[in-house]
Parts: C-alpha cells; sequence; structure tokens
C-alpha cells in the first residue's frame, strides 16, 4: 500500500466518525482524489501504449502511423495525413523494429524502438549520416 492509499484510508476513517471538521483533512482528501484521477489517466495512457506494432518488410513509419491513427484513434483521413506532416518520422526502418503511437488530447507522439532488430533506430542513422559524410 503506498503513502497516499494509506492517507486515504486515514480520510475515510475520519469521515466515518465525523471528524471532517478540520480544512487541512479536507484539503488533503481533494489532493487525494485528485491523485487518483491523475493515476487513471495514466493507467489509461499505459494501457494504450503496451502493444506496439512490430515492423515488417515493406512497412514505412509514415504508413503505421497513418493506419493507427486512422484506424485506432479514428482520426479522419486528412487529419491524420495534416498530423503527420507536422510529425517527424524516421525514413529508413527495418523489420523487427517495434513502433509505439500514442494520440491523446490532440497531441501524435510515435517512437521506435529496437524490438527485435539486430540494429536500433539510432544504429541506421549513424550508418546513413557516415554514408551522407563519405559522398561529399
Amino acid at each position: 500500500m503506498t503513502i497516499i492509499d494509506n492517507a486515504f484510508q486515514l480520510i475515510l476513517f475520519a469521515e466515518r466518525n465525523y471528524l471532517v471538521h478540520d480544512p487541512e483533512l479536507k484539503s488533503l482528501k481533494w489532493m487525494v482524489d485528485d491523485v487518483n484521477s491523475l493515476r487513471e489517466k495514466i493507467d489509461s495512457i499505459e494501457n494504450s501504449l503496451k502493444n506496439p506494432h512490430k515492423v515488417k518488410r515493406g512497412d514505412s513509419h509514415w504508413k503505421i502511423s497513418y493506419n493507427y491513427l486512422t484506424k485506432q484513434a479514428g482520426l479522419e483521413k486528412e487529419q491524420a495525413r495534416d498530423l503527420l506532416r507536422r510529425t517527424a518520422l524516421v525514413d529508413n526502418i527495418i523489420p523487427g523494429f517495434f513502433t509505439f503511437n500514442l494520440y491523446y488530447d490532440d497531441v501524435f507522439l510515435t517512437t521506435l524502438t529496437l524490438g527485435e532488430a539486430k540494429i536500433s533506430p539510432t544504429t541506421v542513422r549513424l550508418m546513413e549520416n557516415k554514408k551522407e559524410i563519405n559522398q561529399v
């Protein structure tokens, strides 16, 4: 049990025993209610991140993000395209990468991780930069 849970139990005990006349106790109850509300929002966000998309051959970061926005987040096609025009997407992704997407409160977040690939997205980017430098 966390400190917040203990505080909440104490407040419930005080309410049951008619000890709620103390303004500080009432204030503490409101804070605990706020924390519990935030905890519910965080749980909701975390649950939406639990299932990453595993990149397959032929996938693109744009296509994965677009499908997420239109099919899972329920955005209209044009709204999804608009949002993606303002989002930093990775050009070269390889099979096995995991992509996590989140659309919440009119904000779209997307990221790539190593997942099951042999090299990380950062390594791919560094290899591309090195290739560009060598071509100059």
